[in-house]
């Protein structure tokens, strides 16, 4: 009983040590790759190079007006319906440009031959060039001077000589909308006041005999203390 015993302890035992010789080491995984993870690969953003332009202003070149004659006196340049003192519309415009040359100096101002697009009283359309001293624009065409506006939204006032200008009964730029009719108003003459097709206040000088229009300009407003902000003639369109 006792040797039996025995005997299957050493059996146990010789089983139990052939069944670790023989067990097959487990794999450890933790080191291998999950074949479903995948490792995304680096991205190479492209930046697009850039490409410096410059411009270059292009300045369009025009041939100038010579002076004409002396320089005439402000008070000889009056502005009224048919021009600016003895220079008359249907001048021809190198005589035109070269006496104001030769009484302003060189304009601020020369746009050479442009298509109008309706600035300055010119048609649409029609082939003109403006030359401008301070508040003072004329309008030349088909080699003719046709037209003038003086204003004080053109810019140059402070120093040009050409703001001092006035109409032949004295109005000028800036004056009182009560000086306007003081002047103009008469048995001949009236003064009129309307809002034109830009939406702008503007008084009109009209001859009561036959009702042509002499002179035109924007205003500040109505009022006496109000003011005269540009002296037009007649737009050259309808010339």
């Amino acid at each position: 009983m006792l040797v039996g015993l025995i005997l299957a302890i050493v059996l146990i035992a010789i089983s139990f040590g052939l069944f670790q010789l023989l067990r097959t080491p487990a794999t450890d995984t933790s080191a291998q790759p999950d074949p479903s993870t995948t490792i995304a690969g680096s991205s190479t953003t492209s930046v697009p190079a850039t490409t410096s332009t410059s411009t270059t202003s292009t300045t369009i070149a025009v041939d100038p007006f010579p002076p004409v004659g002396n320089p005439l006196d402000l008070s000889e340049l009056a502005l009224v319906a048919d021009g600016i003192g003895p220079i008359a519309f249907g001048t021809p415009e190198a005589v035109a440009a070269g006496q104001l040359i030769s009484t302003f100096g060189d304009p601020d101002e020369d746009t050479g031959d442009i298509v109008s697009t309706g600035e300055y009283g010119a048609c649409p359309g029609d082939e003109v060039r403006v030359l401008r001293w301070g508040p003072l624009a004329i309008v030349l065409r088909a080699g003719l001077f046709v037209g003038y506006r003086t204003d004080l939204t053109y810019g140059g006032v402070a120093d040009a000589p050409s703001t001092l200008l006035s109409t032949l009964s004295g109005l000028r730029l800036g004056d009182s909308i009560e000086r306007l009719e003081e002047i103009y108003n008469s048995e001949s003459l009236s003064v009129d006041f309307e809002v034109d097709d830009d939406l702008t206040e503007v008084f009109r000088l009209t001859r009561i005999a036959d009702g042509r229009l002499l002179l035109y300009g924007p205003i500040s407003g109505t009022t006496p203390t109000e003011r005269v902000l540009g002296i037009y003639a007649p737009d050259a369109c309808n010339r």
